[in-house]
């Protein structure tokens, strides 16, 4: 079953430019990361919370967390306001102030799987120079689904250029896996996005990547809210 006659460019273009010009927006993020070794056995979980309230020509507020270690949580929030890009995270506890909002959103990217750059990507292109979700390829339409109750579209494709951001170590819920320099070499799996069929706004995004021993996949499951007004107090720090 398929929402309407709409071409996978169609699709696209509806969800970049609902995003581009939409004037409030709130959401919640879960992430969900999983690792298997090459035969498919588990190696561990992490999960991760986003939060993203934002008001065109006002402000950004992107904010993620680990729910892995409560003893030691991940933690990290992001906020642009009048026009002035702040940093926090909980390795380095002191508000910072960065040269741009792409600065201050890479670190936020690294802590959480990526998932804070998605749609703040798409509603300021113009401040946000790397637009993963704009830039994939070969795109192919998949059967609707549904999801939470709502009829999606399904777009699948691949990064235009998936960039690299293995670290040394990754951390899971009770031990660490080396990623050695070899490792670094990965390859991509493919990238499904779950588009609202009615509100043209982005509700998933399923991607992977395979190491030589190790498989990682992602699921970002995401809960637009669309209120009318939200106070300028959430940007204030």
């Amino acid at each position: 079953m398929m929402v309407g006659p709409r071409t996978v460019e169609q699709l696209l273009q509806s969800l970049l430019d609902r995003y581009s010009d939409y004037p409030i927006y709130r959401d919640i993020g879960r992430v969900e990361t999983i690792y298997t070794d090459n035969q498919g056995r588990p190696k561990g979980v992490t999960r991760t919370l986003s939060n993203t309230t934002f008001i065109r020509d006002r402000g950004l507020r992107i904010e993620v967390q680990d729910c892995n270690k409560a003893s030691c949580p991940t933690h990290a929030v992001v906020t642009w306001f009048g026009g002035e890009s702040r940093l926090w995270s909980h390795l380095n506890p002191d508000w910072r102030v960065e040269a741009s909002l792409e600065l201050a959103i890479a670190t936020a990217v690294g802590l959480s799987n990526g998932v804070a750059l998605y749609v703040p990507s798409l509603l300021l292109p113009d401040l946000i120079a790397s637009q993963p979700i704009r830039t994939l390829t070969n795109l192919v339409r998949l059967d609707d689904e549904q999801m939470d109750g709502q009829v999606c579209c399904r777009l699948m494709g691949e990064w235009k250029q998936a960039a690299n951001t293995s670290q040394d170590v990754i951390q899971m819920d009770t031990h660490e896996v080396d990623i050695t320099p070899s490792y670094r070499q990965y390859q991509s799996d493919p990238v499904v996005l779950w588009i609202d069929g009615q509100a043209n706004l982005l509700r998933g995004i399923d991607l992977g990547c395979k190491y030589p021993d190790l498989h990682i996949t992602t699921t970002i499951r995401y809960s637009p809210n669309c209120p009318s007004v939200i106070s300028d107090d959430v940007f204030i720090l």
